[in-house]
């Protein structure tokens, strides 16, 4: 019997074809199954059941959520598990705007059922057919708390609506019979109908009273009817049986099981407890007689039809009689005596007389002809065609052996000996749906085509090959990917292995599994490459656009060496093909100058080959009309800024599925290839020429990668991101993970070694490839935080990770944000996951899996060893922190900030009123505690940031980019004005230590300013303050020590300076006004007395300062945070120094390019009577 095993399903395809968004057919349906959940509609064009959708697994079709009508052949042992042959499915809704005449379609409108009723029970009175009222048999089983309602009277109404609709008979199998199976989520329902039973009578009665029998056992998870036993043949047995065992695989068994035994006249044994017999009413289809259950012969009440053609001809068949018998059928559980009823004969004795064969009533098989009259038996075997082809025969649902051979003549054994080298043939017990069997001597056909199949000899269209070809090797894959015996392509083992064949069968002709271009190994590297490359791409545009991305920033003249090339992403196609680099230029130009390594150009990237305002740029390049122009700029290009090549890197040609955009033309690869020579040709021998190659069969399929190889120097494979968000609810992404959404390593090495076999075996040398590592991880937001495993799952389709505060991408962490996360996130821990060679970074609920430096070390190591042409980094500044980023300070939502300061927006009366006192609106805002913050952050960040302190405090309190308060000039970027802005979390507290800083800083800028237009010497060290300036002078005198103080009190704000520039006595002297309006400003402005400066002058404070007063000028150390001031900065702090700060945040502030403008001219020596402090404009 055509069976098949559950078990046995990895057997069978993993559909990765190729696919069109506007389908036309079955064909482009099939081949467009990887990115549908659900097979081919029921009330598609040619969706007869050979054209139903193929499936290898039970877990790809329980991936699918709508109701599908499922057809496998029966299992031909008792002890078989399941069916083997493959499950093929189809939709079961059909369009509602369409007339009910597809195939075992239903609706997707329950309530249309209702509407039929009574069209369909109208139809069954006028075919005047009789009925018959007997008992039938319920039984059920029950495990509590796995009942699913909805499901299960959606799937009995989705029964009742195919069998009420269907107008064909492809549901029916040889004697007329119907099985039909659905199933919905977790629910399956099958139901067999023998062929003497009329279907739609079944619908309206069994199926209808079927409903209460499911609601009155509503924790039950089989509940079943039956019609079966007492000498009832299988033209009069009936059941239906429904299941929410929660294993698929075994849901379909029991399904299965039911469903078999029935087509064998048998009930149902083991699913369950007997319960009790009620009376159901049948419509009877066919007028032979039979017994049923209370015995009664119903032959001489029924009415025979006015002609043959209105019978079943598979239960009635009328030959020739001239010289032969009268014929007729067996069917499942006939016997002597009802096959003499079925002749119109007296008993049993009657119909031995015309069968006189030895042992008639007990060899009985389903299928076989017997006579009914005087004469011999009709001739019935095949014979082979003129042309020497066996007689053929493809096996159908339902089917088995000793059935196909009786129909035909011939026994089991010859049935055997006809097939020892048909394709397909794997013996009598397995026998396959589908195969296309010899029923007499000759050459063996080519097998029955598979709909789907798009390799080997069962792809539609293949027509017979030269005597003596292996039908293996016909229609390979693409890449030379491995080729399986139900026609498709794949590259990971469940496609390349060669499995052994079960039941002894010899393995050539048939093959189970993979049948052609077989294996996994990388091949094609005998030998090592010439050189050994190290590749950095270069994100060119991170300095670009500050709003996309506010930090981790590198400057081309950064580029680390080490690197044999670096490629600059990317250069800009426009939409007449000219090149250039548009926004990026002052990065280019920089790049260009520099040494030490190939400069490359690339053109493309994901962004400029997927966007749709972009993505046609590449497609419409490469066609014969546009391709001379492209070739002959990006050539010029190169020549004409003295690189060393060029890069392209399209992402993809001839993607289907591609979101957001057109699916592209199947040729583009071949257009590709077409303008990589002419690039060649048009560029210098010395100039190398790359491509980006994907590692995903599905993406690369499209490339003809190994003739590609041979035009470039080069190709990067992008073996990365090989999971990521994208994967959610995509049942083929992930192994053992039917909805997609399990945590996968993007740089899987296991996946990373299948990519390397794929694209050797392709025709790829490996010295030609140039592997993929990664500077950035791919993160997910966990389901479960206790749970990492790789069948533990991530949430949603958009990705809930937290986004990098420099990137700005969920899911994507550059690897210097995950190092940054490591310090500062107390949650953050990591390992090294050896079966994927993956280093993971698990904080909060987020998981992140990355290569740190050690990894890719290995790999590299591991690369060159196997005689691969080099690595390739993505990218190059997502590494680490440079020097003097403001991007190594985090920021943290205000939200995450647990103290009343980040708690007080800029709407408080004291943030907007600047008429309240300095000191009041300093406390009142909690600028001591934000203070306290900023201190405390520096402390825990200090050891691994490389960043001035002014720079550090900006960027934590959210204030202005590249703000290097150090630095005595105007362009330090801490002069101008600053407001408190709630949408920029920059809070009241913040805004005033930011005015502060900004206001010294200007201050001293304008200090060191009057200083220089003074043409004033400054003296050595701070202890001569007092002596110089006319100490004899209270007021001075108090000047001096407010001075020092505050020099003190900004240690953070470059004290040095402050007290070295006022210690030029000469310059106050000859300006006293000055020094009168600068103790003016400053004690009215500072809120402690002299009796504060007293105290610290005796705490030493000024000892330190003198101490650090020989430093230059032109750098305010005390603003760098740095090593040497650290301890000092911070004792100051916690001595309250920084209550100086309040008093100074309000100093006027100078106009910087008034300051800017008479700088220039002072040091030009040019008069100006522009003063040099303070800085008023008015004054």
């Amino acid at each position: 019997m055509a069976g098949f095993s559950l078990t046995s399903l990895l057997w069978l395809l993993l559909l990765q074809l190729a696919a069109s968004q506007s389908l036309k057919s079955p064909a482009e349906y099939f081949a467009s199954l990887s990115l549908n959940k659900c097979p081919i509609r029921c009330d598609d064009p040619g969706s007869s059941t050979q054209n139903w959708t193929l499936y290898h697994t039970v877990d790809q079709l329980m991936t699918c959520d709508k109701p599908t009508l499922l057809n496998f052949a029966f299992s031909s042992s008792d002890n078989a598990t399941a069916s083997s042959g493959g499950i093929t499915a189809v939709d079961a809704h059909q369009d509602t705007n369409k007339p009910f005449v597809a195939l075992g379609c239903s609706t997707n409108k329950g309530h249309l059922v209702f509407d039929e009723q009574p069209r369909a029970f109208d139809a069954l009175i006028q075919k005047g057919i009789k009925n018959s009222t007997v008992n039938i048999e319920v039984f059920s089983e029950s495990i509590p708390g796995l009942y699913i309602p909805g499901q299960k009277f959606s799937v009995i109404r989705e029964i009742q609506a195919s069998l009420l609709f269907n107008t064909s008979a492809a549901t029916q199998q040889y004697d007329g019979s119907t099985s039909l199976t659905i199933n919905y989520g977790d629910t399956t329902v099958g139901v067999y109908i023998g062929g003497g039973l009329d279907t739609g009578g079944v619908a309206l009665y069994q199926l209808e009273n079927f409903i209460p029998f499911v609601q009155d056992r509503d924790n039950n998870t089989t509940t079943g009817l039956q019609l079966c036993g007492d000498n009832r043949t299988a033209q009069y047995t009936m059941g239906i049986v429904i299941d929410t065992t929660p294993d698929a695989a075994l849901r379909l068994f029991r399904v299965q099981h039911a469903l078999r035994s029935w087509s064998l006249s048998h009930c149902v044994e083991r699913l369950g407890r007997r319960e009790s017999f009620i009376p159901s009413t049948f419509w009877l289809r066919e007028p032979f007689g039979s017994t049923l259950l209370n015995g009664t012969s119903y032959a001489s009440n029924w009415t025979s039809p006015a002609s043959p053609g209105s019978l079943n001809r598979a239960m009635a068949k009328t030959l020739s009689q001239v010289a032969e018998c009268r014929t007729i059928q067996v069917v499942s559980g006939d016997s002597c005596a009802s096959l003499a009823q079925k002749c119109g004969l007296r008993n049993a004795n009657d119909i031995t007389k015309f069968n006189p064969q030895k042992d008639f009533c007990a060899t009985l098989r389903p299928g076989q002809s017997i006579c009914c009259s005087a004469g011999t038996l009709p001739d019935i075997r095949p014979k082979p065609t003129p042309g020497g082809a066996c007689a053929s025969y493809v096996v159908k649902n339902g089917d088995f052996c000793s059935q196909i051979a009786a129909a035909n003549g011939l026994t089991v054994e010859e049935l055997e000996k006809f097939n020892e080298n048909t394709w397909g043939w794997n013996g009598c017990n397995n026998l396959y749906v589908g195969t296309n069997l010899c029923l007499s001597k000759g050459n063996p056909p080519l097998p029955a085509p598979v709909p789907n199949a798009i390799c080997g000899p069962q792809k539609p269209g293949t027509t017979n090959p030269k005597p003596g070809t292996d039908l293996a090797s016909l229609n390979p894959c693409p890449l030379n990917a491995c080729c399986t015996v139900w026609g498709q392509c794949g590259t990971t083992a469940e496609f390349c292995t060669v499995k052994g064949v079960p039941f002894g069968t010899p393995l050539k002709p048939w093959r189970v599994g993979c049948i052609s271009n077989c294996g996994t190994k990388i091949v094609n590297n005998e030998s090592p490459p010439s050189e050994f490359k190290r590749i950095g791409y270069f994100e060119a545009w991170n300095m670009a656009d500050k709003k996309e991305r506010p930090c981790l920033f590198m400057d081309a003249t950064q580029i680390p060496t080490g690197y044999t090339h670096i490629h600059f992403a990317f250069g800009d196609v426009s939409s007449n093909f000219a090149v250039g680099v548009g926004k990026l230029k002052d990065q280019f130009d920089k790049f260009v100058k520099m040494r030490g390594f190939k400069r490359i150009i690339a053109f493309g990237g994901w962004t400029a080959s997927t966007h749709p305002s972009s993505f046609w740029i590449f497609r419409e390049g490469v066609k014969p009309g546009n391709r001379e122009v492209l070739a002959s700029n990006i050539a010029k290009f190169v020549v004409d800024n003295d690189l060393d090549g060029v890069d392209l890197d399209w992402e993809y040609p001839g993607a289907p599925d591609i979101p957001d955009i057109p699916s592209a033309d199947p040729l583009d690869g071949l257009a590709y290839l077409e303008l990589l020579k002419l690039l060649r040709q048009k560029l210098p021998r010395e100039k190398q020429l790359a491509i980006a190659a994907p590692a995903s069969y599905w993406y690369l399929k499209q490339f003809p990668i190994g003739e590609i190889s041979k035009i470039v120097d080069y190709i990067v494979y992008m073996t990365y991101d090989l999971h990521g968000q994208w994967d959610f609810n995509n049942p083929w992404s992930s192994p053992g993970c039917p909805a997609g959404n399990c945590l996968r390593s993007h740089i899987n090495m296991t996946e990373t070694v299948n990519a390397l076999s794929m694209v050797t075996k392709g025709g790829v040398p490996s010295t030609k490839l140039v592997i993929g590592v990664t500077s950035y991880g791919r993160s997910f937001r966990m389901v479960d935080p206790s749970c990492t495993g790789p069948m533990c799952t991530f949430t949603g389709s958009k990705s809930g990770a937290k986004p990098g505060r420099c990137t700005r991408t969920a899911g994507y962490l550059a690897n210097a944000e995950i190092q940054e996360v490591l310090r500062h996130d107390k949650s953050a821990r990591t390992y090294y996951d050896e079966s994927t060679m993956s280093d993971v970074l698990v904080y909060g609920s987020d998981w992140v899996a990355y290569m740190n430096d050690d990894n890719k070390r290995r790999r590299e190591a591991l690369w060159k060893s196997m005689n691969f042409g080099g690595i390739s980094d993505w990218a190059i500044d997502l590494a680490q922190f440079l020097h003097n980023d403001v991007s190594q300070v985090p920021s943290l939502p205000m939200e995450e900030i647990k103290e009343d300061w980040a708690n007080i927006t800029c709407k408080h009366p004291y943030a907007r009123n600047s008429t309240y006192k300095e000191s009041d609106r300093w406390n009142t805002l909690k600028a001591d505690q934000a203070w306290k913050y900023v201190v405390d952050r520096w402390n825990a960040s200090r050891d691994n940031a490389n960043i001035d302190f002014s720079l550090f405090v900006s960027q934590l309190l959210n204030g202005p980019e590249n703000m290097y308060c150090h630095r005595v000039s105007v362009l330090n970027g801490c002069v101008g004005t600053i407001e408190c802005n709630d949408d920029l979390e920059r809070r009241p507290a913040a805004t005033l230590i930011l005015r502060s800083f900004m206001n010294l800083a200007s201050i001293y800028f304008n200090m060191y300013e009057g200083v220089l237009a003074a043409q004033t010497s400054l003296l050595t060290t701070l202890p001569t303050f007092s002596s110089t300036f006319a100490p004899d002078q209270k007021a001075d005198k108090n000047l001096v020590m407010t001075l020092d103080i505050l020099s003190a009190g900004f240690g953070v704000l470059a004290g040095p300076v402050f007290g070295k520039a006022f210690s030029a006595g000469r310059f106050f002297i000859n300006n006293p006004g000055i020094g009168e309006k600068l103790e003016s400003t400053i004690m009215g402005a500072v809120d402690f007395g002299l009796s504060e400066a007293k105290k610290h002058v005796e705490s030493g404070v000024l000892k330190r300062h003198a101490k650090w007063g020989n430093k230059g000028l032109d750098k305010l150390p005390d603003l760098t945070g740095s090593e040497e001031h650290r301890n000092n900065l911070i004792e100051e702090v916690n001595n309250g120094d920084v209550k100086l700060l309040p008093g100074i945040m309000n100093i006027p502030m100078c106009d910087p390019q008034t300051v800017f403008d008479n700088w220039v001219k002072r040091t030009a020596g040019q008069k100006t009577d522009w003063p040099s402090f303070p800085c008023n404009k008015e004054d």
